[in-house]
Formats: C-alpha cells, sequence, structure tokens
C-alpha cells in the first residue's frame, strides 16, 4: 500500500485527481487549464494530452493568472485551473482565486495583492542599513511598473525570475525563455544581470538556460541548492561561488563566464539540507541557521539567503483552505518570518 505524502507535487499527484480532471475536459462547456507540469501525468483513463487529442479543450499556462484573460476571451465557458501545490506557486493561485473574488463583485482592475508590501520590505532593509537582489516576476512588472523605480532607487539590485514563474524543466518552456529575457531587459531597462530559477529548477535538464543568460550578458546565477529536496537541489554542488557552465552546473568550471552563488546548506540531524531561507526560515530553529551562517564565515565562504515577499507581509497574503500538506509549506510560522528575518539582519551583514 502506498500513501502520499511529502514530495514532488506532480510525482505523487494521486490517479483519482487527474481522472476528476479528465472528465472535466471532456465537457463541451469547459476549457481545463493548468500548469505545463501537469500535462501528461497518467490518470487511469488517460494523461490530459490525450484528453486534448480527443478533442478536449486542454490548456497550459505559465501562469494562473492567463486564466483570466481566457475567461474574458470565453465569457459562454467554464474555465477550470488544476493548480497544483509548489511552495512557490500557491501565492500566484491564491492572487487568482482573490482576483477572481473582486472580479465578481465589481468591475476593478486587479493584480496580485502580494505586492503592495514592497514598503515594508524597503523599510526593514532600510533600517538594518542593508542592500538585497530582488529576483522579480516579469508580469508583476507589467502590473506594477513602480516597484523597479523602487528598488533601484533604494540602492537594491533587480535580477530576472522569469516572467511568469515557470519552472525551467517545464515542457516547451526552453523556446519561451529567449523571448521572456528580451522583454525582462525592456521592463528593467536593462539593468538585470542576475538570475534565478522559479522553485529552483536550474538541474541536468535546463542547464541550457546558462547559455542563454551568458548569450545576453547575465553575470551571474543563484539557482543552485546544493542539497536534495523532494522538489529541487543538486546535493554534489559546490558549497562556494563558483564559475558554472551549461556543461558543469556543480563543480567550477574556469571556461563559465557566469558565476554561480549556491544556496546556504548545514548538516541537522546527520542530514546535509538547505537553509538558505523561506520554508526553512520558518520551520528550523533560527540557531541552526545562524551556525550555518558561522560555519560559512570560518570557512570564508558567504552564505546566500532568500526570502519571498509574501512571507515578510502574511498581511497581504490571501488565506486559503488548503490541503494539509499545502497550507503547512504555504502557512506554517509565517507570522515569525519577518521577525526572524529582522534578527538574522541584525546579527549578519549581507549585501
Amino acid at each position: 500500500k502506498f500513501i502520499h505524502g511529502p514530495g514532488c507535487p506532480v510525482c505523487i499527484m494521486p490517479k483519482h485527481r487527474i481522472d476528476h480532471a479528465y472528465i472535466l475536459s471532456m465537457q463541451e462547456d469547459v476549457i481545463l487549464v493548468t500548469l505545463g507540469d501537469m500535462i501528461k501525468v497518467p490518470g487511469s483513463r488517460g494523461s490530459l494530452q490525450d484528453a486534448r487529442s480527443k478533442g478536449a479543450d486542454v490548456r497550459f499556462v505559465y501562469s494562473p493568472m492567463e486564466c483570466l484573460k481566457i475567461a474574458s476571451k470565453n465569457p459562454d465557458k467554464k474555465i477550470v485551473f488544476f493548480a497544483i501545490g509548489f511552495e512557490t506557486t500557491t501565492p500566484m493561485t491564491a492572487a487568482l482565486v482573490d482576483s477572481v473574488i473582486k472580479q465578481n463583485i465589481k468591475n476593478e482592475k486587479h493584480y496580485p495583492s502580494v505586492i503592495n508590501g514592497i514598503d515594508k520590505i524597503l523599510d526593514l532593509l532600510r533600517k538594518h542599513e542593508t542592500s538585497a537582489t530582488f529576483f522579480v516576476v516579469g508580469e508583476l512588472l507589467e502590473i506594477k511598473p513602480e516597484i523597479l523605480d523602487k528598488i533601484i532607487e533604494n540602492d537594491h539590485e533587480i535580477g530576472f525570475h522569469t516572467m511568469h514563474h515557470d519552472r525551467l524543466d517545464s515542457p516547451g518552456y526552453k523556446e519561451k525563455f529567449h523571448s521572456e529575457i528580451k522583454k525582462f531587459a525592456e521592463l528593467t531597462n536593462h539593468k538585470s544581470r542576475g538570475f534565478r530559477a522559479p522553485t529552483f529548477s536550474l538541474n541536468n535538464a535546463s542547464s541550457w538556460a546558462i547559455d542563454v543568460l551568458a548569450e545576453n550578458n547575465y553575470m551571474y546565477d543563484s539557482s543552485v541548492v546544493p542539497a536534495k529536496t523532494s522538489l529541487y537541489g543538486l546535493p554534489n554542488a559546490e558549497h562556494k561561488p563558483y564559475k558554472i557552465t551549461s556543461n558543469s552546473i556543480e563543480k567550477n568550471d574556469s571556461s563559465g563566464k557566469l558565476i554561480e552563488f549556491p544556496l546556504l546548506v548545514t548538516t541537522f540531524l546527520g542530514k546535509k539540507i538547505p537553509a538558505g531561507g523561506g520554508f526553512y526560515l520558518r520551520t528550523l530553529p533560527t540557531k541552526v541557521i545562524k551556525n550555518a551562517f558561522e560555519n560559512y564565515q570560518n570557512k570564508n565562504m558567504p552564505g546566500c539567503f532568500y526570502i519571498h515577499s509574501w512571507e515578510l507581509t502574511p498581511e497581504f497574503m490571501p488565506k486559503l483552505d488548503l490541503p494539509f500538506k499545502d497550507k503547512f509549506a504555504t502557512y506554517h510560522n509565517l507570522d515569525k518570518a519577518f521577525s526572524r528575518m529582522s534578527e538574522l539582519l541584525k546579527i549578519f551583514e549581507f549585501t
């Protein structure tokens, strides 16, 4: 008997959920929309790709927010969004739900509410005299262009995080990436020189992205987590910054044009785990993360740390009734993230 538990939401997706989506997609008045990862996942009746070959209107998008455009162009159809619970995609799904609720109340301009917390984050960094890199999803700059000015005017750096927060290894995404990096350059006046892959999805199947970044004059990447998790990780990667190429994403390659800044890791209960922020900041004892930084300092290595904007501004984060695992990953200790981040900024010097 297999019981699905923590792991990649695609890999552990129960067949009955695929079957339910398959049945819905076959209804004449339904357009079923999902992320590219789900198209080929098999159910007992077949995959959503099989349903599409039989005439079902199944579409994959690069952002949940695209459902709003599909709905506006197809007012006579029911739009069903088949969501999956990656830690980093849940906020955009929540933003979609929030937008739909508001749209049903009155006709107004919609945008993800989580981006309203930018001033609070800038104030935190200003208080601790800290500079940061903001890896921004391009579509948020399209919705609220003034974000760029606020980041740059406060002496922070803008970084590329794709246009719609797509995993690099999503089906068909390689062709999209070329145009997206050009679009982001237009939105940021060519100020971006750093990249981070959504869900740290840089791996052997998506290493092509390093070549594209180099071709577009990027100087560094920060998408490698030198520890294995159910969603990501390159456990054999170096811990200190190194030159990265598409042929060598884990070890230093002297021919590389880009510098890789891997995320902070540590050993906890005898196992190497990520300690570089986000869920781990909220879940691990703060002492564990402090010790990880001190260990890196003793080895004269920089510790690379991140946090999602919505973790610092939970007041703008929609509260959804999610399955237990997704709810835990998204909301666990969310109210403690700001104070814990502030404590680290007080103790350690970041740039």
